[in-house]
């Protein structure tokens, strides 16, 4: 019994910390404010969750998905800005993807080596000659 239990406060242990790697992650960043608009992040912000020290909302907005925030009101100019906010694990302004799309064909065909026209040399044969 004493086993078990070990073994299942273990588990709940490490099922515990897997699941703390795909939340989101909080970020404090002090930024100068020289321009109507600062770069914040190269990573997704969390909508909702940037809040400036000091500053109400109705004199900023966020783009969430470059991580640019826009100052609306000049009298921000010149000052530097706590910025509290949490962030994806992953940049949305980009495209990610594996493969590229040349190779997506029709319904139907299937991939036949011969018929790419390749060298000799990279194809296989695996015949009992």
């Amino acid at each position: 019994m004493r086993q078990f239990l070990i073994f299942f406060i273990f588990f709940f242990s490490w099922f515990w910390n897997l699941q703390a790697q795909e939340g989101v992650i909080p970020r404090y960043k002090q930024v100068f404010a020289d321009r109507d608009t600062v770069f914040l992040d190269s990573l997704s912000i969390l909508p909702g969750s940037l809040v400036i020290e000091g500053v109400s909302p109705s004199q900023y907005s966020v783009d969430c998905i470059h991580g640019y925030l826009f100052l609306h009101d000049t009298t921000l100019y010149g000052k530097t800005l706590n910025c509290h906010y949490k962030l994806f694990h992953k940049s949305f302004a980009h495209r990610v993807y594996n493969k590229p799309i040349s190779l997506i064909q029709e319904k139907g065909k299937f991939y036949k080596p011969e018929e790419l026209n390749l060298p000799a040399s990279f194809l296989l044969d695996y015949s009992s000659e």
